[in-house]
Order: C-alpha cells, then structure tokens, then sequence
C-alpha cells in the first residue's frame, strides 16, 4: 500500500558522501543504480529509469523520492499517479 505521498523541499546535492561506482543494471538497461553512503554510516540507492514498465519487489520498506517526470505505482489497493517533486 502507498502512503505517505507529499510534496516536499529536498537539498539539489549531497555532501561528504561516497559512492560506489559498480552500477547494477535491471530491465535490458533501462534501469541503473548506484549506492551512495553518507558520513554517518547511512545509505542511499539513486536509480535512474528510462521510459517504460518495470515492477521491482523489496524485502523491507523503502522510502523513494521521485526527482523529475511522472511515475504509475501501483499498490496493494490503489494505482498512485506520483509527480516529480513527491516522496512516497
């Protein structure tokens, strides 16, 4: 289930990070991440998605923060239409 949608300030950088430069790829190189650590030992994954469908299953929660374009997700109840700009 989706919740949470909302419209949000964010920083348009990151600071004292690493970044790990192995990329993983998924759906015939449509999508790409790469996994970024912070000075406190957290992490994040940046995933760049091109066009098209995809449907990806996590083993835990996830917070994701949709930058720029349009996304369809679908949840366990509803199908959420998320604009860039949103967290979810």
């Amino acid at each position: 289930m989706i919740t949470g949608i909302k419209q949000y300030n964010r920083s348009d950088q990151f600071e004292q990070v690493t970044i790990i430069k192995k990329v993983n790829i998924y759906f015939d190189e449509k999508i790409t991440s790469r996994t970024v650590f912070f000075a406190d030992d957290s992490r994040k994954t940046l995933r760049f998605m091109m066009l098209g469908e995809s449907e990806f299953g996590t083993g835990a929660s996830e917070v994701m923060e949709k930058l720029k374009g349009e996304i369809n997700v679908a949840g366990s109840e509803r199908l959420a239409y998320i604009q860039g700009g949103s967290i979810f």
